[in-house]
């Protein structure tokens, strides 16, 4: 096995801490002394740029109504009458009312107005067969007593007396 070795007797190698400290002492020395090289920019072929300025031209009830007039193509004589008619016009249908409505007071998307409705649907539709079971038990209940109370002895005697006065 070889070992190298070298003299490094002439030559003084700083550390990077040194290195840096130099360089920092160096640049306050020219900060100091105002020795500082300026830099020139060329600005000879940039133009100076004035903004235009508009002056604001005050809006006046004819301006905007004759605008709203060209837009929409209709004919609109005052603010009262463009109210009147966005009023009139707002009539929207009964389901897209509800929902805007749900949207609301809720704040929920569509997909929530769905699974209401549908959830409304089969609770009324639940509701309307319980009726209805209801009504058919009152009529099996009803048969059963009328067919019981034609059983009974005395209704035997007076239905036979009915049918003898006919």
């Amino acid at each position: 096995m070889e070992i190298k070795v070298r003299a490094l007797d002439g030559i003084e190698e700083k550390s990077v801490q040194q290195v840096e400290e130099e360089l920092l002492k160096k640049h306050e020395e020219e900060l100091n002394n105002g020795v500082i090289d300026e830099v020139k920019i060329d600005t000879s072929h940039l133009e100076p740029q004035v903004p235009e300025v508009q002056e604001e031209e005050e809006l006046s009830e004819e301006k905007v109504l004759s605008y709203i007039g060209k837009r929409y193509n209709k004919q609109i004589n005052s603010f009262d009458e463009l109210m009147d008619q966005r009023q009139s016009n707002e009539q929207l249908p009964e389901d897209v009312a509800a929902y805007l409505q749900f949207k609301k007071d809720t704040g929920r998307g569509f997909d929530d107005f769905i699974k209401l409705i549908e959830t409304t649907a089969l609770w009324i539709l639940i509701n309307f067969l319980e009726n209805i079971l209801q009504v058919h038990k009152m009529v099996l209940m009803m048969k059963t007593l009328m067919f019981s109370w034609r059983s009974t002895p005395t209704m035997r005697i007076w239905m036979k007396s009915q049918e003898l006065r006919k």
